[in-house]
Formats: structure tokens, C-alpha cells, sequence
């Protein structure tokens, strides 16, 4: 009976707020994980191969000490022990804390990280699949000092707090296939911890004061809260920088963000590989003197998405992504063997520029001013619970 009391209260909490799926170690393969809890209780409980609670494992109490769970994989299954106690093998796993003030502190590869909320664990392809099952807000003030938490400003906080909860609900379904909404890299958005560092308090301030809110468009939808470091000087077009046209993401200028570090960069490559790129996107003999010229003279004053030849065009894009480029936003300087790339921005340049936002803010802008300079036609909406 004590089995079904404690399910039945693990799922009262879970029903009783928003939570995400984030899979955690995102870009890493694992084998194993340890978990820390310092001294909390937790459940662990056996799930189903479709997720299903099934009964408890261990009524995992901690008492006052710091002990370390291990999880691995073992012929297909979820294995854990603590120290000498073995607690067999699962199709999966729930670790989930009496308390849901509780944090913990898991590590897989890389440094160790600090989460709230409670962990599953599934073998995934015979890979050790984690993933954290977080309240909503909670994961908001994580992103928020992912991506940001080494700033002070407090309006930017807040702008960044609306953006990555309207994010997460419009990417809701993006994992979905996969077991969990969203991943914890920058192909979703940066979630190294919850909120816990040097600014965590004003974190969690702006998003306690901003919850619930995100922006939504003309049809009452969130919409595609897509934000990048430092435009250059300049934001672009979403159609530029990917290939659907969305109304609320136009290109305007933005010179806040030529005030930070970001704003300028270098980089220089082989003359000859560079404009063999060229010539073998665009269909061009790259030893005509013509085509050379125009490659090596190329030059943007305001950002451009093409660079064009001959009625055909190259999307700057690939240009960035074959030479690892910090943006589109460059031009071209003819250096012996050599080129020289002299770029603005950091990022893909659609939406909210993080740094442009910091300067804002540090000018004493509102996070509702912050936002709507970047995203035009765009209102105020609540999540609904």
C-alpha cells in the first residue's frame, strides 16, 4: 500500500504544475551518472518501457549525509546502486524528491551541474538517456543564467526570462518523438543549471515578476522567440537567415549592440579555398578575373542575405557555416594568399540581440521597450495552466 501512496503522490505533483522534459548532457554520450543530493529524500521509482510508474524502487532517504546514486546501462537495462546496495535493473528510472525544494547535483560529462525537479533515466539507443523533469519557471531561471547570468542588468533578465518561457511553449512538441520536449544546448536553449550563481536572486526575481508572460502573435500564438549574442549593428530578416518569412521578425537597426564586445571580429582564411567556395556554389571558373574581383572585393554596408554574381545568388549562410563564421555580416579584404573577413555580430542575427538587450537595459530601457524594439507587432500573453 505504502507503493501506490507514493505514486499517487508523485503524479499529484507533477499534475499540479507546468513541467518540462529537458534532456540534459545534450551533445554527450553516456555510459553513467551519479547523482548527488545532499542530504534530501528521495523516491526511486521503476518505470515501464513506455514511461508508466510502476513501484517503488527505494524510499531513498539521505538522512543528513551526502551520498552519490549510480546509473549506468547493463544489457539494455537501467541499472543503480548507492555505494554496496544494488537496486537491479529497469527499463527506466524516476528520481524524484519528497521535497520540491530539493536540488541536486549530477554529473555525466563535464563539469557537475545543479538542478531541482526530478531525473529520469532510459537506455536510448544503448546510450544512458537523462533527462530533468523541471516546473516551468524553474527552467526559465535556468536558461536565463545559461545564456546570461554573468550581467547584472535587470531588465534584461526579465526580456530574457519572457523569451525563453515563450520559446520553450513553441517549440513545446520539438523532441517529442524522442521522449522529452527539449534538449539543454544551444539547438534549443542553453540549460546548464538552475538558477544558483552570483545573480541567481535578481534571476529568479525577474522571472517571479515576469511569470507567466510571453509574447504572442496577431493569432494569440507564443511566438518563435529567437534570440542571438550581438547582431552587428543591425538585426535580419528571418527569411535571410533561415527560409520561412515570419511577420514579427524584421531586420532593424540596432546600435546598442555596437557598444559591446561582441559587435566586431576578424578572421582569416586561404584566398584560393575561399573563392573555390564560391565558384563551385554559384557554377563560376575561379580563375575568371571578374568573379575573383568580385568575391575579393565583396563588401556589406548594411547586412545583406546574398552575395550575388551573374543573376545567381549564395546564400550567406553556407557561407558561414562552411568557414565557421561568427555571422554573415562581413566583408572581404584581398590579403596576398590570404583573405581577411571583417565581420560584425556573433549569431544568426534574427530577433533579440542579448548584448544589445544588456545595453538597453544599462540605458534604463523596460524589458517591454527591450523587446519591442526587437519583435515587431507582437502583444502580451499568460501561459494557461
Amino acid at each position: 500500500m505504502r507503493f501506490l501512496v507514493v505514486i499517487f503522490l508523485v503524479k499529484a505533483s507533477i499534475l499540479n504544475a507546468i513541467t518540462v522534459d529537458v534532456r540534459l548532457f545534450s551533445t554527450a554520450t553516456l555510459s553513467e551518472s551519479l547523482v548527488t543530493t545532499h542530504g534530501a529524500d528521495f523516491y526511486l521509482i521503476a518505470l515501464s518501457s513506455q514511461g508508466n510508474l510502476i513501484d517503488t524502487v527505494s524510499d531513498f532517504a539521505m538522512n543528513s549525509a551526502s551520498k552519490t546514486l549510480r546509473v549506468g546501462l547493463k544489457s539494455g537495462k537501467v541499472k543503480a546502486n548507492q555505494g554496496n546496495a544494488m537496486y537491479g535493473e529497469f527499463d527506466g528510472l524516476l528520481l524524484v524528491p519528497k521535497n520540491q525544494k530539493s536540488h541536486f547535483i549530477i554529473k555525466g560529462k563535464g563539469p557537475e551541474r545543479i538542478y531541482s525537479g526530478a531525473l529520469i533515466f532510459k537506455n536510448s539507443s544503448n546510450q544512458l538517456l537523462v533527462v530533468n523533469r523541471v516546473d516551468l519557471e524553474d527552467y526559465v531561471g535556468g536558461v536565463v543564467e545559461s545564456e546570461g547570468g554573468h550581467e547584472t542588468q535587470f531588465a534584461y533578465f526579465k526580456a530574457q526570462a519572457v523569451l525563453a518561457r515563450t520559446w520553450v511553449l513553441k517549440n513545446w512538441n520539438k523532441h517529442s518523438k524522442e521522449g522529452y520536449n527539449v534538449r539543454d544546448d544551444v539547438s534549443s536553449q542553453a540549460y546548464y543549471s538552475k538558477a544558483y550563481l552570483q545573480n541567481s536572486e535578481s534571476i529568479k526575481k525577474a522571472v517571479l515578476d515576469t511569470k507567466d508572460t510571453i509574447l504572442i502573435d496577431k493569432y494569440g500564438d507564443p511566438i518563435m522567440g529567437a534570440f542571438h549574442s550581438n547582431s552587428g549593428g543591425e538585426t535580419t530578416n528571418s527569411e535571410d537567415a533561415w527560409s520561412a518569412k515570419i511577420d514579427y521578425l524584421r531586420s532593424v537597426p540596432d546600435t546598442f549592440s555596437l557598444k559591446m564586445d561582441k559587435a566586431y571580429w576578424e578572421k582569416e582564411i586561404d584566398k584560393q579555398r575561399f573563392v573555390n567556395f564560391f565558384a563551385s556554389k554559384l557554377g563560376q571558373n575561379a580563375s575568371n578575373d571578374n568573379f575573383r574581383n568580385a568575391v575579393l572585393s565583396y563588401k556589406q554596408d548594411t547586412r545583406q542575405a546574398y552575395f550575388v554574381y551573374a543573376d545567381k545568388k549564395l546564400k550567406l549562410r553556407y557561407v558561414r557555416e562552411k568557414f565557421g563564421l561568427r555571422s554573415t555580416y562581413f566583408s572581404v579584404v584581398d590579403a596576398g594568399d590570404k583573405v581577411v573577413l571583417k565581420g560584425r555580430g556573433f549569431g544568426h542575427g534574427v530577433g533579440l540581440s542579448q548584448q544589445g538587450a544588456m545595453r538597453m537595459a544599462d540605458l534604463g530601457f523596460s524589458y517591454k521597450q527591450i523587446l519591442t524594439h526587437y519583435f515587431k507587432d507582437v502583444k502580451y500573453g499568460v501561459v494557461s495552466h
